[in-house]
């Protein structure tokens, strides 16, 4: 059989596409990469070459997978060439002990990950590469004793492997390389000595399946590997391959064993890396899905049905990690999640186990318990734990969870069951404002329901331009006059009329989609001014709101340049509200983007002023140019506290010389206090509602604002 110059891949796959993909990508790898598309020309192909390892696509037209595997293992060249099955499918066991029937070593699933196929890739290549180094040294050696028994001797010892022969009749080593006392330590003399040598140098655990190897090798005709481990000289164990073949007389009575024996440590390593990466999470070091489904399943497995103690599974969600990855980079995401997962497993005890299961989502499963009210505690531990500041270079994050429970076998009787009922209580928890926990109870099912249904809602709506922007009025409260006005998004859903901002904003953010409908709000917001312009109203300055997800885009300045400039929107026109929690989470690129916003001459304003913890000292040295005192403390007007709040912030504005906007003006009362305590600007319903662009009173002046009438002249 002509044999390449170089070690050869075969990729088999009837769509010529996913074959060049995957030959991209092993290329890299520095074998030589041939690719069939049928069963038929991969068998041509090995009657032709020899192959490291074939890459076989399961479905296939003609000559499926399974034939074709089959077929190439009655080639007694190509018998034990390595065949990796790819599928579309899931790997059902009854799927994949068909393919390992006819011959497959391994299986994996389209789409594959490329690190993972790699990495079984080039053990193959390189036993197959060491494989070939040995059979080109055993033909070497073959040649050699025909012309000098003492030569075959001389090449046998230079050979990385332990060259032996074992002597039947006398149950003894008549042979052993010189290699012996390198690999394994031992003296070739221990070798001959000690008839119990090869016994007693395999590990126990592996001892008596592979003594029955070598008895089988004598009983049958045809060679033989065992791959098990050593124990070398210096008290460790090493991972070893042996091949054997039986020697037979005339008579074919067996008279000897020849084997070699190959380190393949390093090969067993990366199958045991390999595994890991299959069951652990990599960053973390937790176990990943598929162990703590296993886990939870030996766990229910094994519970006597008289006593049945109690197990809960905890899912937890990370409150804010995606605003925290996204605007302090994915490096601190990836630190904080890796101590979040140390916090969990030091908040457990020994025999309890914590999983992640990807992103900012955790498992933690509470074995053994009395009472549900061991969960509590557990979960109010883990609470007060992951609270705490986690300190990434010099920086201090805070980020907390949202804990869901489920218990068994009150809530599922199955991993799958479990997990899901944990994870709908958790969604419970984030609604009744993050940062607790909640058990499982069977009306909360109803309710994620609904919730999926408005996502799905949701993510309609913005391909279909569901939102709508209202416009309400600004007014100066020293003259009357209108200032500007605020848009303020709305949704128009289809058979339930106009959706408050408060019941899908957060859901926007949590999925995302606020960059997209943010952005759509700002550039609606500045063509409406444009249209005002060419109908010849008075030009105004816009308000539009900036969500925290927003503030932390790299493209953020770009993107307003663009709408800027697409709209002949006057800079100076159009002002961005930024709350003052999402300047203070991230301050350094949170200025950067306010000083960027300013130099273009856009006005930024500090909304819900007030209710964040920022202060004097850092406000003074960022690129503000208004506060907006929160509603909450107008509601509060004439009241003892929220007066003197509102006191506060007006001074505080005004030593800062940035103007003071009240939101949330429902009555005269109200309206009056502000005016009183130097407050410039104010909008609510008792001034002028919200209202559709067409409806937008321009030039109004409020009577309430104008004269000393009692009229109070709400639009």
């Amino acid at each position: 059989m002509p044999r390449l110059n170089d070690t050869c891949i075969l990729i088999v796959d009837d769509d010529p596409s996913g074959a060049a993909a995957l030959s991209a990508l092993l290329e890299k790898l520095g074998p030589r990469i041939m690719t069939v598309t049928s069963g038929e020309e991969a068998l041509r192909k090995v009657l032709e070459y020899e192959f490291a390892l074939i890459i076989l696509d399961v479905k296939m037209p003609g000559l499926d997978g399974f034939e074709t595997a089959a077929l190439i293992r009655e080639r007694r060249r190509s018998y034990r060439t390595p065949i990796i099955f790819l599928t579309g499918k899931s790997a059902e066991d009854t799927y994949v002990f068909k393919g390992y029937e006819v011959g497959a070593v391994d299986y994996m699933v389209k789409p594959v990950m490329p690190e993972v196929l790699c990495s079984k890739v080039m053990v193959f290549v390189d036993l197959y590469e060491k494989n070939v180094e040995i059979m080109q040294q055993r033909e070497a050696l073959r040649r050699s004793a025909m012309a000098s028994e003492k030569r075959f001797y001389d090449l046998v010892q230079g050979l990385d492997a332990v060259v032996w022969e074992y002597d039947v009749l006398d149950q003894q080593f008549s042979f052993v390389s010189q290699q012996a006392e390198n690999i394994l330590g031992y003296q070739v003399e221990q070798w001959h000595d000690d008839r119990n040598f090869l016994s007693n140098l395999i590990h126990p655990e592996d001892r008596q399946y592979s003594m029955e190897v070598y008895s089988k090798v004598l009983e049958n005709r045809e060679s033989q590997s065992i791959v098990y481990r050593a124990r070398h000289a210096e008290d460790r164990f090493i991972w070893i391959r042996d091949t054997i073949r039986v020697v037979r007389d005339e008579h074919s009575r067996p008279i000897q064993l020849r084997g070699v024996m190959v380190d393949v440590s390093a090969h067993k390593e990366a199958e045991q890396r390999l595994a890991k990466m299959a069951h652990f999470d990599t960053l973390t070091g937790l176990p990943n899905r598929n162990l703590l489904e296993t886990r939870l399943r030996d766990i229910i497995r094994r519970r006597p049905d008289s006593e049945r103690p109690m197990s809960a599974v905890m899912f937890l969600d990370l409150d804010r990690f995606k605003f925290i990855n996204d605007t302090m980079g994915h490096d601190v995401g990836d630190a904080l999640l890796n101590s979040i997962g140390k916090r969990l497993r030091h908040c457990i005890r020994e025999h309890d186990v914590a999983a992640r299961l990807g992103g900012d989502e955790f498992i933690a499963i509470i074995d053994r318990m009395s009472s549900v009210d061991e969960a509590a505690m557990v979960a109010e531990k883990v609470l007060h734990n992951l609270s705490q500041p986690v300190v990434i270079g010099s920086e201090e994050v805070y980020v907390t969870c949202s804990i869901g429970i489920s218990c068994f076998p009150d809530d599922g009787s199955s991993p799958e069951q479990l997990l899901k009922n944990a994870d709908v209580a958790m969604y419970a928890a984030k609604e009744r404002g993050k940062n607790t926990y909640q058990f499982y109870r069977n009306d909360m099912n109803a309710h994620l329901d609904e919730r999926r249904q408005l996502e799905q809602a949701l993510h309609r709506a913005v391909e279909r331009e569901e939102f709508v922007l209202y416009y309400q009025p600004q007014f100066d409260l020293k003259t009357g006059g209108m200032s500007g006005c605020e848009a303020l998004i709305r949704w128009s859903r289809p058979a339930h009329g106009l959706v408050a901002p408060q019941d899908f904003v957060p859901i926007l953010e949590e999925t995302g989609l606020i960059v997209q409908v943010g952005e759509w709000a700002i550039r609606t917001a500045c063509k409406q001014r444009a249209q005002w312009k060419k109908e010849g109203k008075r030009e105004l300055r816009i308000s539009v709101n900036l969500s925290p997800i927003q503030l932390g885009q790299d493209n953020l300045l770009s993107r307003i340049q663009q709408i800027v400039r697409e709209t002949d929107m006057e800079p100076t026109l159009l002002e961005l509200e930024v709350t003052e929690s999402a300047v203070m989470d991230n301050l350094e690129q949170a200025a950067t983007a306010l000083r960027s916003l300013g130099n273009m001459g856009i006005a930024v304003t500090v909304d819900d002023f007030g209710t964040g913890h920022s202060s004097l000292s850092v406000l003074r040295h960022l690129p503000i140019h208004g506060l907006k005192i929160d509603k909450s403390f107008v509601r509060d007007l004439p009241g003892d506290d929220g007066a003197q709040i509102a006191i506060a912030i007006v001074s505080m504005a005004k030593s800062l010389g940035m103007r003071v906007i009240a939101e949330g003006v429902e009555n005269r009362r109200q309206l009056e206090m502000l005016r009183d305590q130097g407050c410039d600007q104010g909008q609510g319903n008792f001034l002028c509602p919200a209202c559709p662009a067409d409806d937008f009173p321009h030039g109004m002046r409020h009577p309430a604002l104008t004269c000393e009438s009692d009229t109070l002249g709400a639009a």
